[in-house]
């Protein structure tokens, strides 16, 4: 590997001691692999992997391989598309949560309308004098004859704005 570390000097023309503060790595540390008295640890390796991302982990460690990494493999446009990926993920993500705040929340006031007991409403037309509280012993309006094996159990007010509210029968 010493062999490797010296052509990798050379070829990013830096000293031993530059490549020690570029990485991160002590100056003794880095002293003692390229003398051969250590071997390059794991996080050795890795943070010239890392500060280098275009050297081939292959050639490091086994001299397998050419020094720099394919570009096939790693180039640019596969990083940002990557990137592109994340962030449209969590964005997805997000729109996901809001949805399920959202039916929560429709859920919630769902069971409260369904607690609250049926009241008064006042007439389409605003006409007030002719308020709504139908009980069974009111007669049917609009030529409907009422039967009683029919009782209303349920109305349910839908608004323009695509909300809705349901009245049980208490």
């Amino acid at each position: 590997m010493v062999d490797r570390l010296e052509h990798l000097l050379q070829t990013k023309n830096l000293s031993a001691s530059q490549l020690a503060d570029e990485t991160g790595i002590q100056r003794s540390i880095m002293s003692h692999v390229m003398n051969g008295r250590n071997k390059a640890s794991l996080d050795f390796v890795l943070r010239i992997l890392k500060r280098f991302k275009d050297i081939n982990p292959d050639w490091l460690l086994l001299g397998r391989g050419s020094m720099i990494r394919d570009n096939d493999l790693f180039n640019q446009e596969q990083s940002e598309a990557m990137e592109s990926v994340k962030k449209e993920n969590q964005e997805l993500k997000q729109q996901n949560e809001q949805l399920q705040q959202t039916i929560q929340k429709l859920h919630r006031e769902k069971e409260e309308i369904a607690n609250t007991p049926a009241r008064e409403v006042s007439s389409p037309a605003g006409d007030n004098s002719s308020e709504i509280g139908a009980t069974d012993e009111d007669p049917p309006e609009y030529g409907y004859r009422r039967t009683p094996s029919k009782a209303i159990q349920t109305i349910v007010a839908l608004y323009n704005d695509g909300t809705f509210r349901e009245y049980q029968k208490s």
